[in-house]
């Protein structure tokens, strides 16, 4: 699995081919592709910031009941 800065770095390589025309060459599979590709990578994005707000939720109560 790629890792997070990885996948951001594809997210933006994939969206610079697409806002700058160069995509006019690619199949349909090939779209197809990349949008799995920048799917799976905005899904990751989303599942670590989840897993950030979780932590620092669970860091927070734990504070508050120490308290």
């Amino acid at each position: 699995t790629p890792s997070n800065s990885s996948a951001a770095s594809d997210v933006y390589k994939r969206q610079n081919i697409y806002l700058h025309g160069a995509s006019k060459h690619f199949s349909d599979e090939d779209h197809r592709i990349n949008y799995l590709r920048i799917l799976n990578c905005m899904l990751i994005i989303i599942a670590n910031i989840n897993d950030e707000l979780i932590y620092k939720i669970d860091t927070l109560e734990k504070i508050e009941t120490n308290n």
